[in-house]
């Protein structure tokens, strides 16, 4: 067997595990529905407010909210990991920790997309540019990880772990604010990825028209950059989360 394939089984047997690990755990089961649950709430609600364009501007809502379930449950999970020692004996198979990084990288974006993808279409976010609906999608997905790492890293337990949860809400408020805040000022708020996701998916969902009459100040970047610019914050905090993991996990 060349080492490539035996890296892949590897990994295979990894990912069983660790379905095994959260099918177990009720909290786990629980919260990987919970986001769904929200947004068929969000769908039957919403329309029966009397605020207009509510439904609009809340549908980026959505994606957020199954992204960042998937990133606690797998949070939940490290920290498990740390407290039985699991990973100190993940650190002696015969795996790379480049090939570790990848595999809890690559599964736990592909669960959040799965997870963002599913919440959108049952709340029923219209498209407008399926090309950056998707990349937006993609990109979201991409908090996962790095709210993953983030708990892993500085939660000893997960009382813990859901009271550094809850500082999530810190970024991912930022577009609330991006309706009062006056441009230049609205760039204030370039530090948090779900700034730019938000336009991103809002961008995606409705024409020129109707987002030119909305009380929001849009930053004059292309489309793209909606989309490149929380990328690269969400992958550079997934990595200094995931060394901070490495090294309180060793």
């Amino acid at each position: 067997m060349s080492s490539a394939a035996a890296t892949s089984s590897k990994l295979a047997a990894l990912l069983a595990k660790d379905v095994r690990g959260i099918l177990r755990d009720r909290l786990l089961v629980f919260l990987v529905g919970y986001g769904l649950l929200i947004a068929a709430v969000l769908r039957g609600v919403i329309p029966f407010v009397p605020v207009d364009d509510l439904f609009l501007l809340v549908a980026p809502a959505a994606p957020f909210i199954g992204t960042l379930l998937v990133g606690t449950v797998l949070g939940f999970a490290l920290v498990d990991e740390r407290e039985a020692g699991t990973w100190l004996l993940l650190r002696v198979l015969p795996l790379s920790e480049g090939s570790l990084g990848a595999y809890l990288l690559g599964v736990t974006t592909a669960t959040a997309l799965v997870s963002g993808a599913a919440c959108a279409a049952i709340y029923g976010q219209p498209v407008e540019r399926p090309l950056l609906h998707a990349a937006a999608l993609l990109t979201t997905a991409l908090s996962a990880p790095a709210m993953a790492f983030f708990l892993g890293g500085l939660a000893s337990n997960k009382i813990e772990a859901m009271a550094l949860g809850k500082l999530s809400n810190l970024p991912v408020s930022a577009p609330l604010l991006a309706f009062v805040l006056p441009a230049p000022w609205h760039l204030a708020l370039a530090w948090s990825p779900f700034y730019w996701l938000y336009l991103a998916l809002l961008r995606s969902s409705a024409p020129d028209a109707v987002l030119d009459d909305l009380p929001l100040a849009w930053p004059a970047v292309p489309d793209a950059m909606l989309v490149i610019i929380p990328a690269l914050i969400l992958l550079a905090a997934s990595a200094v989360f995931a060394r901070r993991f490495r090294r309180v996990a060793s």
